[in-house]
């Protein structure tokens, strides 16, 4: 009696943890993102534009900031800007949940430091740089 007692307690205590893991808060996701792309793919974005999880296929946000500079590179003479190409800093927001010490926007699960894929009518593939839930 007293092994089933407490192997049953085991069950009910393992089920509670789990439960508060993964216990989702509705949240409003913002997250910022730095890509390098073609001039003319800088110029054919513009604020209130969707972008879409390159990966789940569904909405990723929409584009809320956007900051365009000339894109750097640097080799043996120095540091020199390149016309053609441009650092893209895209902020997004859209409408998801906050899971434990992520958000999430539909498959999107943005983190600091990891890669971001979006496209559909461009394809942007740059750094994750800040994530905030509000």
């Amino acid at each position: 009696f007293l092994i089933g007692l407490l192997f049953a307690f085991f069950l009910a205590t393992a089920a509670f943890f789990l439960w508060g893991r993964t216990k989702k808060t509705p949240a409003l996701v913002v997250y910022t993102a730095v890509f390098e792309v073609d001039a003319s793919v800088a110029s054919s974005l513009s604020l209130g534009d969707t972008l879409i999880d390159a990966a789940g296929k569904e909405a990723a946000g929409k584009i809320v900031k956007i900051t365009v500079e000339d894109a750097l590179c640097e080799d043996c003479f120095g540091v020199y800007s390149l016309p053609a190409r441009k650092t893209l800093c895209l902020a997004l927001m859209g409408e998801g949940v906050w899971e434990g010490e992520n958000a999430r926007i539909g498959t999107l699960v943005p983190r600091v430091g990891e890669h971001i894929y979006l496209g559909e009518r461009v394809k942007l593939d740059g750094i994750c740089v800040r994530v905030r839930a509000i």
